[in-house]
């Protein structure tokens, strides 16, 4: 600014600086049409700040320099008036590369009446070769890839297309070409942005990663002349068919709103020669499945039967079915009994009542003590009806009880046995009542239980006044 200041010599040069506060970001961060055609106006927000310095220099000779500068003196955007011809120039800051240029980024012809014509972008390599400056750093800096093709995306445009293409398609860059997929396909589809976006979709789709495959799908929908959808379909459900991947089944349910994508995905699905595994992805895609596909998962694959759990709804028969059959076997009952507590209508019957306690003895605690899963069965057990709870009693009955004294007792009591109360008073260790079913440790557990048979916090609040066996005894009653 000091800089510019030196230059006021009128009437030959007269300088002007003057410091503006606009709006940050939007139409608000730049104040000339210069700006449309050096920066997408989704990079505004970013580069242009509230508070910048505004200089004009006007020389006797009709030549003019009119531009903004940060407070600190970097450029932000100027243009020359001279001979006739705007020039337009930008400051291009490159950390990664390690280099900080102005380059001229676009002109037009001052018109007869004095105002500024159409500008036309000025290729950066016209002025450098920028692209053959980020290929010599990527072949010498081989952890940065990611962040040196994001670097040439952001600074050259469809001018890094050649060098975006060659590295894409090489088998180690995974990365990489997650980072350009988002890149590229998180800017508004513009005809001048479209033809890079398809050619980016294009190179990753037969390399694309399981965990770009439902971004690219997504783009590829979202861009009218790519023909890629059905590739980055087909990579989603070949990787759930090989693992029954939990986060891979997640983009089969985030996908399936969207008809074309779920119509893709569906047509997708007959490649897995696995019939679990089929049935696993059009359920998770909201495809049609009968209750024997279902239930053919949990007795025969483990796997898909694990992925299958945040698909199935207690409230559903066939689903609850196939819930209760998952909790006799699955080795993490945590999943399964959340997804049964969500059904507020759900009545455990005699046979579910004994499948949710042998859960709850199968139960190991975390290494915090987290007893949440307990927790939840006890609530399923608590509305367990009176005639139904013979079998969950008598298997409680076969269990050594002085292995978990309190863990048997509080099942005992949210399922009747009102003679476990005074001891599950006692073995609270301070635990106040119970409200919700995030436990850590006996105490809790049995504070849970007490609260689950009817006993209010006022009844609580009686046990730490020394009243714990009669109250205790008596609030399942009520």
């Amino acid at each position: 600014m000091e800089e510019a200041r030196a230059l006021n010599a009128p009437p030959t040069v007269a300088v002007t600086v003057v410091r503006e506060t606009r709006p940050a970001g939007g139409a608000g961060g730049c104040a000339s049409p210069v700006c449309v055609v050096l920066l997408p106006v989704l990079l505004w927000s970013a580069v242009f700040p509230p508070d910048v310095d505004v200089i004009d220099i006007r020389e006797e000779s009709g030549a003019s320099v009119h531009g903004e500068w940060e407070p600190d003196g970097d450029l932000l955007w100027a243009e020359r008036r001279e001979g006739g011809v705007v020039r337009a120039a930008r400051l291009l800051d490159l950390p990664v590369l390690g280099r900080r240029l102005v380059v001229e980024g676009g002109r037009a012809p001052v018109l007869p009446d004095g105002t500024t014509g159409q500008f036309a972008p000025t290729a950066v390599q016209s002025q450098l070769d920028l692209v053959g400056a980020y290929r010599t750093a990527l072949e010498l800096r081989s952890g940065q890839h990611a962040d040196l093709l994001a670097e040439a995306l952001q600074a050259l445009g469809a001018e890094s297309r050649p060098l975006l293409l060659d590295w894409l398609a090489r088998p180690d860059e995974g990365p990489a070409r997650a980072r350009i997929l988002a890149a590229a396909c998180g800017v508004a589809a513009e005809p001048d942005t479209l033809p890079l976006r398809e050619a980016v979709l294009h190179t990753i789709a037969p390399l694309a990663e399981p965990e770009v495959a439902a971004a690219g799908l997504r783009c590829a929908l979202a861009t009218p002349s790519s023909t890629d959808a059905p590739l980055y379909a087909s990579h989603i459900v070949a990787h759930v068919c090989r693992t029954a991947s939990t986060a891979r089944t997640s983009d089969l349910r985030e996908l399936s709103p969207d008809p074309a994508a779920q119509a893709l995905l569906e047509a997708a699905i007959p490649a897995c020669a696995s019939p679990t595994r089929r049935t696993l992805m059009r359920r998770a895609a909201a495809l049609p499945v009968t209750d024997a596909e279902l239930l053919a998962i949990v007795e025969r694959d483990p796997d898909a039967s694990a992925a299958l759990v945040p698909y199935l709804h207690a409230a559903a028969p066939g689903d609850r079915v196939a819930l209760f059959a998952q909790l006799r076997s699955a080795a993490e009952a945590g999943p399964i009994v959340e997804r049964l507590n969500e059904d507020d209508a759900l009545v455990p019957t005699a046979p579910e009542a004994e499948a949710l306690v042998g859960a709850y003895l199968a139960y190991a605690p975390s290494l915090l003590g987290r007893r949440d899963p307990q927790g939840v069965i006890l609530a399923l057990l608590s509305r367990a009806l009176p005639p139904d709870r013979g079998p969950a009693l008598a298997r409680l009955s076969a269990f050594p009880a002085d292995d978990r004294p309190v863990e048997i007792a509080a099942a005992a009591l949210v399922l009747g046995d009102r003679s476990r109360g005074p001891f599950l008073a006692d073995s609270r260790r301070g635990a106040e009542c119970m409200e919700s079913d995030t436990l850590v440790g006996t105490g809790e557990l049995a504070a849970r239980a007490l609260g689950l048979a009817g006993c209010t916090c006022e009844d609580f609040d009686a046990m730490a006044r020394g009243k714990g066996e009669r109250i205790a005894a008596a609030c399942p009653a009520r």
